[in-house]
């Protein structure tokens, strides 16, 4: 049987799997885990953390509604009513 026919009959998978080691690729999982980290550190959000991208969103949604034709004013009194509405809202059962 030719290479080329060997491939057509490889799944999906095997094609990926060959590919990859092709280009170097580990199959060992420890070693996978350990170049994972290299790249991907990251933990849980800080309060800094969310506390920016909430600010940022917020800023967002209020340039939204600006070019939507809203006043500050109007605009104020929506987040001030989302926060209420947010403060007397049961909490979420975990």
């Amino acid at each position: 049987m030719s290479e080329a026919s060997e491939k057509d009959e490889q799944s999906q998978s095997d094609k990926f799997k060959d590919a990859a080691r092709e280009r170097g690729a580990d199959e060992d999982e420890a070693r996978w885990t350990e170049r994972l980290k290299k790249i991907a550190v990251h933990g849980p959000p800080t309060d800094d953390d969310i506390r920016e991208k909430f600010s940022a969103l917020l800023e967002q949604s209020k340039q939204v509604l600006r070019e939507n034709g809203m006043s500050e004013t109007e605009i104020e009194a929506r987040i001030a009513t989302g926060r209420k509405n947010r403060a007397t809202r049961p909490a979420k059962p975990k």
